[in-house]
């Protein structure tokens, strides 16, 4: 065989795939052979050699360039999502943030809303299944809430009273307003302002609930309490909700000292099983009053 031909063979096949195979040395040498030793008249040789290489490097100059072209399909979405997800929230004068807290069997979900033109606050709870118009619906995600309630949501912050006392001893202690004493699985909590230390005792204070004169509300309530402390640290954001950084809304969360609590009227059954929660057409325009973004 031609060397010329031989060498141009050799890196046309270099790390070239057949069968999802990947050509190495022998391969590449097996192949020169069996050209090589072709019984075909010699006349003929090097045109379909030199046809070959054409093809073979057509082929790896067709594959580079798709390799070194910009994304598409699957990768370019991807892109898009990521760009769209992550948004520009500075942009944005009202912002809907939900944060969820797992306790025990039920969950805690507080709907906060930050507005940057009126410098203000605003929360409410809302439960995991509500019914509206004879209709049932499940709040776990944006879209589930956006269906529902007709808001929308920027950031779902989801935690359990573990993770948020594992945080609270790693920083030596946080204090609340604690509004009566009461005693839960060894630990007191006296009326009045307390410091929370450890991890166990952070659990118990957010847990306890049939003590509560309130039940679940009065429980909610002390949840939240201890949320507004929180807030207050930037490091709150960076470790315990894993933030990259903050963005100006979290900031002024951080620095806000006014909350202004919505309180929405819900008529509680058991459906199927499930503790469901009815919002009237009225209640559920007051919530959209105050947590539509604009």
């Amino acid at each position: 065989m031609d060397r010329i031909l031989e060498e141009k063979l050799k890196i046309s096949l270099n790390k070239s795939v057949y069968h999802h195979k990947t050509f190495n040395d022998q391969m590449m040498n097996k192949t020169i052979e069996r050209l090589s030793t072709n019984k075909t008249s010699s006349n003929r040789k090097p045109l379909f050699l030199a046809s070959f290489v054409s093809i073979v490097l057509f082929c790896m100059l067709s594959l580079s360039q798709h390799i070194n072209s910009p994304t598409i399909g699957v990768n370019e979405f991807s892109n898009k999502e990521t760009s769209n997800m992550s948004g520009n929230i500075s942009d944005e004068d009202s912002v809907n943030y939900l944060f969820i807290t797992d306790v025990e069997e039920s969950r805690y979900s507080i709907l906060l809303n930050i507005n940057k033109k009126t410098d203000q606050v605003t929360y409410t709870n809302i439960p995991l299944n509500v019914k509206i118009e004879n209709k049932t619906f499940k709040l776990n995600t944006k879209e589930e809430i956006n269906n529902a309630l007709g808001i929308e949501i920027h950031t779902i912050y989801e935690v359990t009273p573990e993770k948020l006392g594992e945080y609270i001893e790693s920083i030596n202690g946080v204090k609340v307003k604690n509004p009566f004493a009461f005693d839960y699985n060894g630990d007191y909590f006296p009326k009045g302002v307390i410091s929370l230390k450890y991890q166990d005792q952070v659990i118990n204070y957010l847990t306890m609930r049939y003590q509560d004169p309130d039940g679940d509300v009065g429980r909610n309530e002390r949840i939240f309490t201890l949320y507004k402390e929180l807030f207050k640290e930037k490091e709150f954001f960076l470790t315990v909700f894993d933030v990259a950084s903050l963005s100006e809304t979290d900031e002024q969360l951080i620095t806000s000292n006014e909350y202004k609590a919505i309180e929405l009227s819900y008529e509680g059954n058991i459906i199927d099983g499930q503790f469901i929660e009815e919002i009237s057409h009225q209640e559920l325009e007051k919530l959209k009053q105050f947590f539509s973004e604009t």
